[in-house]
Formats: structure tokens, C-alpha cells, sequence
């Protein structure tokens, strides 16, 4: 990949000695970083492990408080792959309470990862025009194991990579 990939760097002044000066200098761009969500190519690979209740959690919290407050994402995309059903979308009025109440899609955001009755959600990491996230139609899979934690755990939400 650092074949197709080319970093230069633009001086004010030409450098280097008479006859070979130069105002853009070509340099070796770093390494990905394997930790990183956006330059990794593990990310197409990688998986999620969401430890939690499924008839407690419900999309707006996975939406808010994982895919936007601890992942990072600005418009996430929820989609279950196998109905090609969109669960969560990044379009304004699609799924927020805000829309029309007789609109089957205001609902969703209160429905359980029970009621979707799947343990793999893929999510659709996309960019839209007026979003300033840096990803680009990468897919992430979230997978929700059946596990029923103990009503003495505080947080009902346990993420490990």
C-alpha cells in the first residue's frame, strides 16, 4: 500500500544545493496504525464484542452512547444484512422521535436488540456530505452473544475488543 500512497511536503524556499533545489520534497508516509479505526486494513476484519442484556439495550443507546459516543462515528449507518432492513440511519427524520408518530421508522429507535431477534448486526461506517468523518464505506460487524448479566453489574454494557 505505500506504492499508491505519496506524501510531499511543500517548502517556502528551495532547498538543497545550487543546480538540485527543490520546492516540493517527496518523504516515506508512516506506517498504519494497527489500533487506528480509520488507517488500519485489520478494520475490514475486526469485530465488536458487545456483552449485554439484548432486552434492555435498545438502538438509541446503541446508536448514542456506542457507535457515536465511544466508537467515534458521526452518521452511522445500522443495517441488518440479512432482511436488508435499515435499523439505524444517518438521514435526518429517518429514525428520530422528531418524525411523524404514525411513521413506522419513529419507533425504531425504541426497539430492543431483542425485538430485531439477531446476535450479528453489520454497521455500515459511511460518509455523507455533511459529515466531516474520515471513514469511507468501511463495514464493521457487531456481534451480541447471548449472555444475561447479573443484576450486582453496574454498567450493563461491557466492551472488548
Amino acid at each position: 500500500m505505500s506504492q499508491l500512497v505519496r506524501t510531499v511536503y511543500l517548502h517556502r524556499n528551495p532547498t538543497g544545493r545550487r543546480g538540485n533545489r527543490r520546492l516540493v520534497v517527496p518523504c516515506e508516509p508512516p506506517p498504519p496504525n494497527p489500533s487506528c479505526l480509520v488507517c488500519s486494513p485489520a478494520v475490514t476484519k475486526s469485530q465488536l464484542r458487545l456483552y449485554c442484556d439484548p432486552s434492555l439495550l435498545t438502538l438509541r443507546i446503541v446508536r448514542d452512547s456506542i457507535l457515536i459516543r465511544h466508537l467515534g462515528m458521526l452518521a452511522p449507518d445500522v443495517e441488518f444484512t440479512e432482511r436488508g432492513l435499515i435499523l439505524i440511519s444517518s438521514e435526518e427524520g429517518e429514525t428520530d422521535e422528531a418524525s411523524d408518530k404514525t411513521n413506522e421508522s419513529a419507533a425504531t429507535l425504541k426497539r430492543t436488540l431483542e425485538d430485531v431477534n439477531s446476535s450479528t448486526i453489520d454497521i455500515d461506517i459511511l460518509n455523507t456530505p455533511d459529515s466531516n468523518c474520515p471513514h469511507s464505506a468501511k463495514r464493521a460487524r457487531l456481534t451480541v452473544p447471548e449472555v444475561v448479566l447479573d443484576d450486582d453489574v453496574e454498567d450493563d454494557l461491557i466492551l472488548m475488543d
